[in-house]
């Protein structure tokens, strides 16, 4: 006398609609609606019920109890499993990120066989800001990566059919140093007219790229004193009164172009 329909397949964060059809010829009368022998739908006229925004928790024997001919109560009952739309997302990272390497954070999940792979999106926080809004990858890319890329990232998962959405847990992404900060020094301390003086630019290279070749600027007044070369040092064989000034040195890689540059230091010939 009754039918109670649901759909076939139902995920997290659907609406699901229950319907309590008669059979054809037999007028219904009014309807009450059950999960798991408790009311959600008291006695009406609705022949529907629907449930918005289904959750897992939801999953359950549901069952409709219509009035037919003769005033006589029919039910029909269906059971319910709500599946998961993805599993929980998790984030991943290629090892040991040094400043200038591309770099790839990539999100992972398992969506159900039932969800169209293109209704998965993604998306990518650092330090709970967006640096990648929902898209159909499921990468981030860093190129030619930077100390201040260096943060707390998590990604989000989210189905565009119903916005169900859910994120991984944060990962502390640390950027290398690929080589420190350049400090140049001075031999001797307090140089005299005559004497030969060695400026040099002290760096240190990062021990998971120590095949890397650094070159060397170096500066008077910021200008150019030494041209770019392999030589960390600067030698003033015989300092005169024109060689004191304020000298910074720059140290480079040829690959990719990274610089960076000292703090100056003031050289008083005396």
């Amino acid at each position: 006398w009754v039918i109670l329909q649901a759909p076939l397949y139902i995920h997290e964060g659907d609406d699901v609609t229950l319907r309590c059809h008669s059979y054809p010829g037999y007028s219904g009368g009014k309807t009450i609606f059950t999960k798991d022998d408790t009311v959600i739908g008291n006695w009406g006229p609705d022949s529907v019920f629907l449930i918005t925004n289904i959750s897992i928790d939801r999953s359950g024997k549901y069952t409709c109890t219509k009035e037919v001919y003769g005033g006589r109560l029919e039910s029909s009952e269906v059971s319910i499993s709500v599946k998961e739309s993805f599993t929980d997302p998790e984030i991943k990272l290629s090892a040991n990120p040094i400043e200038g390497d591309n770099i790839t954070l990539t999100c992972l999940t398992r969506p159900s066989l039932f969800i169209s792979a293109t209704e998965v999106q993604f998306a990518f926080q650092r330090n709970g800001q967006n640096v990648q809004e929902f898209g159909s990858s499921k990468e981030y890319r860093i190129r030619f990566a930077k100390l201040e890329d260096s943060g707390y990232y998590i990604c989000e998962v989210r189905r565009s059919s119903n916005g169900l959405t859910r994120k991984s847990k944060e990962i502390n992404v640390q950027i290398q140093e690929l080589f420190s900060h350049p400090e140049i020094v001075m031999n001797p301390d307090f140089p005299r007219e005559g004497n030969r003086v060695i400026l040099t630019c002290n760096t240190s290279i990062n021990t998971l790229r120590n095949d890397i070749e650094l070159q060397f600027v170096f500066y008077q007044n910021e200008k150019k004193v030494q041209k770019l070369n392999s030589s960390h040092q600067y030698i003033i064989p015989l300092a005169q009164l024109e060689n004191s000034g304020n000298y910074s040195c720059e140290a480079r890689t040829l690959y990719k172009g990274m610089k960076k540059r000292s703090a100056v230091v003031s050289v008083v010939i005396q």
